[in-house]
């Protein structure tokens, strides 16, 4: 698969998602499963992957959690 943004080459990788909820919340998942191009460094992150992503924030959010670190292979 080539990268749509720069043609480079996309590689099975990982990357971080920094979400901010509102004006007072903030949660970065980390170890984030993505195709990572290895020429300009762009990521994507396939759909199941983005519905385990949403799933885990409404569990994060009933939670109370507000701000916080969350290792996506142990929290998915």
């Amino acid at each position: 698969m080539n990268c749509p943004l720069c043609r480079g080459e996309m590689k099975h990788g990982t990357s971080h998602i920094l979400i901010e909820r509102g004006e007072d919340a903030v949660i970065v998942i980390i170890k984030v499963p993505a195709m990572v191009c290895e020429q300009c460094g762009d990521d994507f992150i396939d759909i199941q992957v983005t519905r385990k992503i949403e799933a885990l924030l409404k569990k994060l959010e009933s939670e109370g959690l507000k701000m916080g670190f969350v290792d996506y292979t142990r929290a998915a």
